[in-house]
């Protein structure tokens, strides 16, 4: 048991209860990281009304301009969109039961996240996208705990993200919310250099499903589906560049496409959908595939898990997560701009790979420890 550890809870806030593979993962690697590291753990259920079920059809409304100019169109795309994100939300809530050990109460305010301060040593703002865009607001500074004034609570961060390069607009105000942390750790090194540049020193960490021993995610993946040697595409937005090579890729080899999604919409795409696996499948799908095609980083992550020969096609604003990544670990030419096959010809050396994803993460448990044991200096 690790110092003092008997006595000290960590309650966690991350976005948990969206409906997406790779936040599910993240947050259960989170608790098992601070179990193994000998530390009780909870994730906090706050839940903002704007992401809450039904209401997310109409927080993306009001961020869709196409969709927003009249009341018919509104009407439609509720009608339209509703189910498609209410389904897998409530698919999501089952998955969680599963595999998080969240509080019994559910909150959604700021007041409301006020009344657990008591209830921990230490509070952990976890990884993924939690300091980006959320809903309609640039970001939510209760996922910067500032929802705590208590100074005997430690606050810390593990491999948070803004989940994009541009953070200039509101640096001054993450400056000013990240100086009240004790610790601060980022996945993407792009930020955390901008952080550093500020006077806030951070640590770039892995993200938690790399800082967990990857045979809990081969365990998982239970070996159930029925397809093999096919190319996998896990994407998570539209790309016609991805669309074409999925599709001259597969006539180039005759292998076929598999797609998962929480999206029935991708059934009109080339290949057979596998709409809203559970984790174990999910993580099967991945061990399975011969080939790996997406937008997603922890489709990245999961496809180096299961040492895959994978592409990746970088989304836009957010693509930097995945770029900073993959220059991290020496695989920055997996990402594609063209309709180029040769880059799936060159074998990934996933022993150099591995070596390279195993000294950070010592380093990064290391170092996490000492936060943990009061024994960090800063």
């Amino acid at each position: 048991m690790a110092k003092g550890s008997e006595s000290m809870k960590i309650g966690i806030l991350t976005r948990h209860a969206v409906a997406n593979y790779g936040s599910l993962f993240q947050t259960y690697a989170t608790q098992l990281i601070f179990k193994k590291l000998g530390y009780d753990s909870e994730v906090i259920n706050y839940t903002r009304k704007d992401e809450d079920g039904l209401n997310i059809a109409k927080t993306m409304l009001n961020s869709n301009e196409s969709w927003n100019r009249n009341a018919i169109k509104k009407i439609l795309y509720l009608l339209l969109q509703t189910p498609n994100y209410y389904f897998p939300y409530k698919r999501f809530i089952k998955f969680r039961k599963q595999l998080l050990k969240e509080t019994s109460n559910k909150y959604s305010s700021t007041d409301e996240l006020k009344s657990v301060v008591d209830n921990y040593s230490i509070l952990c703002s976890g990884s993924d996208q939690i300091w980006g865009k959320i809903g309609n607001d640039d970001y939510d500074d209760n996922y910067f705990l500032a929802f705590c004034n208590d100074k005997r609570v430690k606050k810390i961060s593990l491999a948070s993200s803004f989940g994009k390069n541009n953070i200039e607009k509101n640096l001054n105000l993450y400056t000013k919310l990240l100086n009240d942390y004790d610790f601060v750790s980022i996945r993407e090194k792009t930020a955390s250099d901008f952080i550093n540049k500020s006077g806030i020193k951070t640590f770039n960490f892995l993200d938690p499903t790399l800082l967990i021993d990857k045979s809990i995610w081969y365990n998982m993946a239970n070996n159930s589906i029925k397809y093999k040697d096919y190319i996998l595409i896990y994407q998570l937005h539209e790309n016609i560049l991805l669309e074409k090579y999925a599709t001259d890729l597969s006539k180039i080899t005759g292998k076929k496409i598999i797609r998962i999604s929480l999206s029935r919409y991708y059934s009109s795409k080339n290949g057979k959908l596998i709409y809203m696996p559970n984790p174990n499948e999910f993580l099967s799908y991945f061990k399975n595939a011969s080939i790996i095609l997406s937008d997603s980083f922890h489709a990245t992550v999961f496809s180096i898990i299961f040492e895959k020969n994978f592409i990746d096609f970088l989304p836009g604003k957010t693509g930097v997560r995945i770029k900073d990544f993959l220059n991290l670990i020496g695989l920055s030419d997996r990402i594609v701009e063209e309709n180029d096959f040769s880059i799936l010809q060159k074998k990934i050396d996933y022993l150099k790979v591995n070596s390279n994803i195993d000294k950070i993460k010592k380093d990064n448990l290391e170092v996490l420890k000492t936060v943990l044991d009061g024994e960090y200096n800063g």
